[in-house]
């Protein structure tokens, strides 16, 4: 799995190191033998993928005929006659392993909190792609380009989240700081509004929505605003501290 997880997070190296390990620990485990192979491949070793699909042949004689769901090939221009021991099938070694982008989520979510913006955008676009109407993931993405202080492709992941799940108040609340940076007060406070309308105890979207009315100088209309922040900050500790004693 640590083997997987690291090629999910485009660390090959890393991630052949740890599949490597795995076989050396049992050698008669399929699937490992067949991801390391994938991975490799990937990392531009395709001699070394390819012998390592002839040596999986002779330590596992079932190897190619068993019902097991990884079947995979490795695709080249040109046919690879000598490689008799070649599995067809699909050609992703990763269905091996089910739920890859719950996975992918929470290697973003590590990446993110080990404030690695990079490896958390990489990791929550291939869960993008292999959910492309998870709002979560997009979001996620979004936070993630928004840390890469790339806020306009943001945007875009952000709106397809609210396209899937259009009561996402986390979408809505990053979305309006986004417009918010960018001076665009008004846009900021008509998402903002939404996002309280869906979580009016969260206090998020009341902290944003004010600095908007107050650098549009609107300060008296934010007033009210800072003050339910404090009351959805209370009645989000209350709840926490209750969460806790039970």
């Amino acid at each position: 799995m640590l083997g997987v997880a690291y090629w999910l997070s485009a660390e090959l190296e890393r991630s052949i190191e740890h599949l490597e390990q795995a076989v050396r620990l049992s050698p008669k485990d399929e699937r490992a033998r067949l991801m390391l192979a994938r991975v490799v491949e990937e990392n531009g070793d395709t001699g070394r993928a390819e012998r390592m699909l002839v040596e999986t042949a002779a330590a596992i004689p079932s190897f190619g005929t068993s019902p097991f769901p990884a079947r995979t090939t490795l695709r080249r221009g040109q046919s690879h006659g000598r490689c008799g021991a070649r599995v067809r099938g699909g050609d992703r070694c990763i269905g091996v392993f089910t739920g890859e982008a719950p996975l992918l989520l929470d290697i973003g979510a590590l990446y993110h909190r080990e404030l690695d913006a990079r490896r958390a955008e990489a990791a929550f676009a291939r869960a993008v792609a292999l959910r492309p109407n998870d709002a979560v993931a997009h979001r996620e993405r979004g936070r993630a380009l928004l840390d890469l202080e790339r806020p306009e492709a943001a945007f875009v992941e952000l709106a397809a989240a609210l396209l899937v799940d259009p009561r996402d108040y986390e979408s809505y609340v990053t979305l309006g700081q986004i417009h918010l940076d960018a001076g665009r007060y008004a846009q900021a406070g008509r998402l903002l509004t939404r996002a309280i309308a869906i979580e009016p105890d969260e206090p998020a979207a009341y902290y944003v929505l004010a600095t908007a009315l107050v650098r549009s100088g609107r300060t008296e209309e934010a007033a009210p605003h800072l003050r339910d922040v404090c009351t959805a900050a209370g009645a989000w500790r209350m709840t926490e501290n209750g969460a806790a004693s039970s």
